[in-house]
């Protein structure tokens, strides 16, 4: 079992509303920007949808997010 923070469910549906509004993200948690890196896709599969991952660097939280 993970000892990592986690977003609640409500916070990743906030994350996820803002992000359809292509608001600047921030922490549900703690209000601090989100950094934002682009998960890139393995090149032995076809299919794989546009995903980034966002990073709080004040309370560590993080959540990826289809885009």
């Amino acid at each position: 079992m993970s000892n990592r923070p986690v977003f609640s469910r409500h916070e990743l549906a906030a994350l996820r509303r803002a992000q359809q509004r292509d608001q600047a993200l921030e922490c549900p948690r703690c209000g601090t920007p989100l950094e934002e890196r682009a998960v890139p896709r393995p090149p032995a599969v076809s299919y794989v949808r546009r995903r980034t991952w966002y990073l709080c660097p004040e309370c560590g939280r993080s959540a990826v997010l289809d885009g």
